[in-house]
């Protein structure tokens, strides 16, 4: 079996790295795994959807409140139950524009050119034209349908909801007995705003 936890860790250290050459500032992800919650899975699939989820997150974070002193830290919960495991990626980015909301699970599709159009000066990726770091955090629109494809590929789904303008969550579902090939076990694709969304809490 492999342990979510040290993945997850693993995985945050690489994009806060990477974000860190681009803003100079390295932002908090704030990772609680009480349960040590373990599946058996392929590990090099499950870092792949961390690492992917992960850029997003904190790529929205550090553009939105790049010149705040105090950064509003990426929270990470992950919830074990009898048959599956629960990886809550949740962010304070502001959420996504509608355009990309409804075609982030298209392959090829990138939110940058959306988020920072020509003349834009939102955020430090607007200041200037994406460079190597910039284009290896922002993606090139195929980490997130393959992530959603490894994840059901493995057993279990990705699902997305968000609160615009204050932040999105996603919820990484595994399947503790690693048993894939199944099923879609979530339903349709929609994403879409939750009245129960809750940001970055703490899980109670």
């Amino acid at each position: 079996e492999t342990r979510i936890g040290p993945l997850v860790s693993s995985a945050a250290g690489a994009i806060q790295q990477l974000a860190s050459e681009i803003y100079g500032r390295r932002l908090e992800v704030n990772v609680v795994d009480t349960q040590e919650a373990s599946v058996r899975t392929i590990p090099r699939y499950m870092l792949f959807i961390f690492k992917e989820v992960l850029k997003n997150a904190i790529k929205a974070t550090m553009e939105k409140h790049h010149r705040m002193k105090d950064l509003p830290p990426v929270q990470i919960s992950i919830i074990s139950g009898s048959y599956d495991v629960q990886v809550k990626i949740s962010d304070r980015g502001g959420g996504m524009p509608q355009k990309v909301a409804d075609n982030m699970w298209r392959y090829g599709y990138s939110g940058f050119t959306t988020t920072h159009q020509s003349g834009s000066t939102d955020g430090l990726m607007g200041e200037r034209a994406p460079t190597d770091f910039q284009l290896a955090l922002s993606g090139y629109g195929v980490g997130m349908p393959l992530s959603r494809l490894y994840a059901r590929y493995l057993g279990g789904d990705i699902q997305v909801s968000q609160v615009r303008g204050y932040g999105t969550e996603v919820s990484i579902f595994l399947r503790r007995d690693g048993d894939g090939h199944s099923s879609e076990l979530f339903g349709d694709d929609e994403i879409g705003d939750v009245d129960d969304f809750r940001g970055g809490s703490q899980p109670s």
